[in-house]
């Protein structure tokens, strides 16, 4: 246990980086404010300097309370964080952030007229809503009144976001979370949380792909696949701006670039808008590209009628059609899947790679917080992946293990991976998001 002398000394260097960072981010949100920008609605892109002012300010202000808190208090905090989350999803699924945003902010919405208005437990309600503004996500604007925080506003009239939330919260994902400790001490068996609380050994997507007929013989969609499509294109909200900045694609000029497993398209859209010299495909299953042409024809017409832009129905377990690509994009691909598999699916990009092609492998990194040689660590005294602003790395590698047997990886993690499919890490991209770019070439042509 640390002495007192520790403590001190460790208090006294985070406040010194408290002050530091929090100047930094002062700094910039003044720049923006000159240019008449509004920095917190539009910081999901910031500046190198504010991104890593961002991490360190909320990195050092959790170490505190980490140095100065009772450590039971601690302990009950990740213990009952669920509530949170049960709170959050019944807000969503209520619409409630929506509901909110009809009136004045300073007013807020009372607790009674909610209750009302979505069909609740009145004192409930307002317990779950308090609860909530703890957490920063509601304002109590006076007593039983309430309003979104700049957080919560962020849920408004936002379907991807929401159904981030939804997917989260659903009571297949809940289910599923309470077998995670009894999949890991059952050393006789790779079968996975989400495998046990269905009781089924297929895996999660052809789980909810299967047929099942109404009484009519109807076979309707599982919403729980329409959650996940739209949840995804949440999480391209979060992460595109950052893969699209942090990466030189201007200077690819005329590129042939394969999303692969890219579902609708929604990161290769954004390239195609940006970088109109690029030639791309966008590849995933029949179902999928059917989705992906009715939005393409609303979006972006032009870029398929030209051809600039293909869609192509692809298994990327299957042989790779496309010779010879300038790049092979695997985005929010490989965590999906165990070692095993994705030793598979970089085989067979490496098949058909050119001595020029590249593979982009767009997913999250697991900086340990002993430090890795491959990734920029944070100062001392904070944990090398500068402790909070990357547990949300952390919770989705638990949640790929729970649903998939997958799992976000180490930088060492892709490098044996990348080997094992002949191919070799060229660069490690990090960018200003939850996702870094791993670049790989071949290691046998």
């Amino acid at each position: 246990m640390p002495s007192a002398s520790d403590r001190i000394a460790a208090l006294r260097s985070l406040i010194s980086l408290l002050t530091d960072a929090s100047e930094a981010v002062i700094k910039e949100w003044k720049a923006t404010d000159a240019r008449g920008v509004d920095g917190l609605a539009n910081a999901s892109l910031p500046s190198p300097e504010l991104f890593d002012a961002r991490r360190i300010l909320i990195g050092a202000c959790n170490m505190c309370i980490d140095i100065v808190d009772d450590p039971l208090n601690r302990i009950m905090d990740i213990n009952f964080a669920y509530t949170a989350g049960r709170a959050l999803y019944l807000a969503v699924q209520t619409n409630i952030p929506d509901i909110l945003e009809n009136k004045p902010a300073t007013e807020g919405i009372a607790v009674s007229e909610l209750s009302r208005r979505i069909g609740a437990r009145e004192a409930e309600l307002g317990r779950m809503l308090r609860l909530l503004s703890t957490r920063g996500i509601f304002v109590e604007v006076r007593h039983d009144h309430f309003t979104n925080s700049h957080i919560g506003r962020v849920l408004v009239n936002n379907k991807p976001a929401q159904s981030m939330v939804l997917l989260a919260g659903m009571e297949p994902s809940f289910q599923i979370m309470q077998h995670l400790p009894a999949a890991v001490l059952d050393t006789t068996s790779a079968r996975t949380p989400f495998q046990r609380a269905m009781g089924v050994d297929i895996g999660y997507f052809d789980y909810f792909a299967q047929d099942a007929k109404e009484e009519d013989g109807s076979l309707p969609k599982n919403p729980v696949l329409d959650i996940f499509s739209m949840a995804m294109l949440g999480y391209n909200q979060i992460s595109s701006a950052a893969l699209i900045a942090d990466f030189p694609w201007a200077s690819q000029g005329n590129a042939t670039v394969v999303d692969v497993g890219g579902g609708m398209g929604s990161m290769t859209m954004k390239l195609a808008k940006s970088f109109p010299h690029l030639q791309l495909v966008v590849q995933d299953l029949p179902a999928t590209i059917e989705q992906a042409k009715a939005m393409w024809q609303v979006e972006y017409a032009e870029a398929i009628d030209t051809g600039r832009v293909r869609l192509m129905e692809h298994n990327f377990f299957a042989e790779q059609p496309v010779k010879g690509a300038d790049i092979y994009l695997l985005r929010f691909i490989l965590h999906d899947w165990p070692d095993d598999k994705c030793i598979a699916i970089l085989s067979r990009l490496r098949e058909a790679m050119s001595p020029g092609s590249r593979v982009l492998v767009a997913d999250m990194l697991i900086h340990p917080t002993s430090g890795s040689a491959s990734l920029k660590n944070a100062p001392k005294p904070l944990p090398a992946n500068y402790g909070l602003p990357h547990l949300n790395k952390n919770y989705m590698d638990i949640v790929m293990f729970a649903l998939y047997g997958g799992k976000e990886r180490t930088p060492e993690q892709f490098a044996h991976n990348a080997e094992q499919a002949g191919l070799k890490i060229e660069k490690i991209w990090e960018c200003r998001g939850p996702l870094s770019i791993i670049e790989m070439s071949s290691s046998r042509i």
